[in-house]
């Protein structure tokens, strides 16, 4: 039966708990929230929604819905943004309300396709124990364009995925995850200060077990200007992302050090070569000299030597690269008289 239809006894307790936050997501809210109303469960749900303060009515959208099906969504709306205060709210405001046996995890501005998402995913875990979680496939979009058939995930991806290959970085799309709640009834404090929350919360599960693929399509993954990880450029993703491997490997106490350390000087690489585009100087420096410290196969460190030469020392790169130009042009001028 359709969730928004159910009715079940006060004193029955989810077996999904969904956490969704929302920050100005006026457009794509009722999306979101209609994507949990049309699941076809044959178990009770929970829709625990977090507002950040939104400017744009969102909240107000949330507040309608709540009113409309008490009995399900259980919103919280701030009359401050605890974002910028550097909370992170899923953690410290929807996960401690979790009840349910299992999590799903979707944020505003995304959105569920199939009815039978929660229902295959909890059926999948509930017939593989040896299982911390499961994921599956989902569909990009632009804003509100219409369909692009673009997936998320490459066909490389589409299987299984062990803590040891996650450590390495998120492939699992946030709005497909399924996993259980009792990992996280103790939350590490760390996890709180993260700029993402996403990432760290995988790999928390994936000690656990390995995280299982669905090989379907069940939601719509939305790229929008105003997203708070999409709408950011190139090098700021990779400096969050390096901030978060850090604490990750803090947190596995180093055991899969070396392997993290390579990823890292990888992403200090594409960093620098991200604010080289962008025309940001401030700490490009350290980013060139850090991304040679991971011997990571994937740098390549002749052209990282010439690029810390050409923006550390401008003037005098800017001389002998005039120089070796005008040598270069003669060499092939003898070159050419030559062969005549």
């Amino acid at each position: 039966m359709i969730v928004r239809d159910q009715v079940w006894p006060a004193s029955a307790v989810p077996l999904v708990s969904i956490c969704c936050i929302t920050y100005n997501h006026a457009p794509y809210i009722r999306e979101s929230l209609d994507g949990f109303l049309m699941q076809e469960t044959d178990f009770p749900i929970e829709i625990l929604i977090h507002d950040d303060a939104s400017i744009d009515g969102t909240a107000d959208i949330v507040r309608d819905y709540a009113a409309r099906f008490p009995a399900l969504i259980k919103p919280i709306c701030q009359t401050e943004n605890q974002y910028s205060k550097g909370t992170m709210p899923n953690v410290t405001f929807n996960l401690p309300r979790v009840r349910g046996k299992y999590i799903a995890i979707c944020e505003g501005d995304d959105y569920w396709t199939s009815p039978r998402k929660l229902q295959a995913q909890v059926a999948f875990l509930e017939a593989n124990p040896e299982f911390s979680g499961c994921f599956h496939n989902v569909e990009v979009r632009e804003g509100l364009r219409a369909s692009s058939h673009k997936l998320f995930l490459a066909e490389d991806r589409r299987k299984s995925i062990a803590l040891p290959e996650l450590v390495m970085g998120n492939v699992i799309p946030t709005l497909s995850i399924l996993t259980r709640a009792r990992y996280f009834k103790s939350i590490p404090k760390w996890l709180s200060d993260m700029p993402l929350g996403d990432w760290p919360f995988h790999v928390l599960a994936a000690q656990h077990g390995p995280i299982g693929y669905i090989d379907e399509v069940f939601g719509v993954y939305r790229v929008h200007d105003g997203g708070v990880w999409s709408s950011l450029a190139q090098h700021e993703i990779y400096k969050k992302s390096i901030v978060v491997a850090n604490a990750i490997d803090r947190h596995l106490e180093f055991k899969y050090s070396r392997a993290i350390k390579r990823r890292i000087a990888f992403w200090h690489y594409r960093a620098a070569r991200g604010m080289i585009k962008a025309g940001v100087g401030e700490g490009l420096m350290g980013h060139l000299v850090r991304s040679l410290r991971g011997d990571a196969a994937e740098v390549p460190k002749k052209k990282v030597l010439r690029l810390m030469f050409r923006h550390g020392a401008p003037g005098l790169y800017s001389r002998l690269h005039w120089r070796w130009q005008r040598l270069n042009r003669l060499m092939r001028g003898r070159a050419e008289r030559a062969r005549r």
